[in-house]
């Protein structure tokens, strides 16, 4: 699986990332590929990598904004489409060791040891021509957060990070 991501990765950055004005939102291409040709999409996989609640979430927001780009999507597992679409999303928290200050029994302030939350948070689509296999587009987006529900917030506005991403398909 990681084998596959960081291979998929790497076809990212080969194709080199183009910058979206909206959210920070990232996306690449296949230099040349003919998006017009693509007009039918079927998920990659069941069930995404997630938990089934935001599975379910990431889901219905990809298909609500897909069908806004003019994709349809496939009704059956065995029906033929022009797309495979996958996705990935996660969070990492990374602690670091440091100093807070803090006020003591007398009003005096005092340093204690303490950590600093560093959350990094994201959201990437992925997109196959069925018929080769080989990834046509992707669109990504990262964010930070260095509050204690920084990986909170994040779950909960990936639906609309979804919808940012997908939104930023070629017409």
């Amino acid at each position: 699986m990681f084998r596959k991501l960081a291979g998929t990765i790497a076809l990212v950055w080969a194709f080199g990332a183009s910058e979206v004005a909206q959210a920070g939102v990232k996306t690449n291409s296949v230099p040349g590929t003919d998006f017009s040709k693509y007009t039918t999409y079927r998920w990659k996989v069941a069930a995404g990598p997630g938990a089934p609640d935001l599975d379910r979430q990431l889901r219905a927001a990809a298909e609500e904004q897909l069908a806004k780009e003019g994709l349809k999507k496939v009704a059956g597992d065995g029906e033929a489409a022009d797309l495979e679409i996958a996705y990935n999303a996660g969070t990492v928290d990374i602690l670091v060791a440091g100093i807070d200050v803090v006020a003591g029994w007398w009003g005096d302030l005092i340093g204690v040891p303490g950590t600093d939350s560093n959350v990094t948070g994201g959201l990437m689509y992925v997109f196959n021509d069925a018929a080769t296999g080989q990834v046509v587009w992707t669109g990504l987006i990262v964010k930070r957060g260095t509050t204690v529900n920084a990986a909170q917030v994040m779950k909960k506005r990936a639906p609309k990070w979804a919808k940012q991403i997908l939104a930023a398909y070629p017409d």
